[in-house]
């Protein structure tokens, strides 16, 4: 989660937005990141990776909440981060079946 947060937290630093998705080079950058980032923690920490890509992705919405964002979207908001966490989850799952210490 720490290091979630942290991505995160640089990827508002950096768009300069409360909202990482409404920043250009979200799905370029920020996004391919976080899977990126989800798959490096599933290497290192193998057992029950399934739950680094949702943990990552929902790190998104307590960056936002703490830079001011409002929660009058926050429900759409759980939803997407849902369905952007699912690919990761995929990437992490095929890790760490294929990782010699699962």
């Amino acid at each position: 989660m720490i290091a979630g947060l942290a991505y995160w937290a640089a990827v508002v630093t950096v768009l300069g937005r409360r909202e990482p998705w409404d920043g250009p080079g979200y799905w370029t950058l920020a996004y391919p990141g976080a899977l990126a980032l989800s798959a490096l923690l599933a290497f290192v920490f193998p057992k029950g990776a399934w739950r680094i890509a949702p943990f990552v992705m929902y790190s998104q919405l307590v960056v936002m909440v703490a830079g001011g964002a409002g929660l009058s979207m926050a429900p759409l908001g759980v939803v997407l981060l849902a369905i952007l966490a699912l690919p990761g989850v995929g990437l992490v799952l095929l890790i760490e079946r294929l990782h010699p210490r699962a």
